[in-house]
């Protein structure tokens, strides 16, 4: 930013960014009450893997959910299991299966993993 460099986004809410460029304007005795608004305009990609009909990457956006991240990717396949999913954060070292439900929570950066069903 102009006024006052750089400001490092990485790991922090839009309120604490907006919070941090408010008090540094301030602080600098540039604006004596700034209020900033800031928002996300690209989020990081998911990636859907297994059985679903195009696996890959696709962009996220707000509000995603499983399902709508399996309609994304052409659907199921006829041998995909359809009551649980495997999903990987970016923040979690190892993934975490989870029941399929319709409002079942996809972050960005995410990795969905549809397994195979075996009955």
């Amino acid at each position: 930013m102009s006024l006052i460099g750089e400001v490092n986004a990485q790991n922090k809410t839009i309120r604490e960014l907006q919070t941090e460029i408010e008090n540094a304007l301030r602080e600098g005795r540039f604006i004596r009450e700034p209020q900033v608004a800031a928002e996300v305009i690209t989020y990081r990609p998911f990636y859907i893997l297994g059985e679903v009909n195009n696996p890959g990457e696709y962009p996220y956006t707000s509000g995603l959910t499983v399902m709508n991240a399996i309609a994304s990717a052409g659907d199921f396949t006829y041998r995909a299991d359809k009551r649980r999913v495997l999903i990987k954060s970016v923040d979690s070292p190892s993934e975490r299966e989870v029941d399929l439900t319709v409002n079942t929570p996809v972050r960005p950066g995410d990795t969905i993993r549809v397994r195979e069903r075996f009955f």
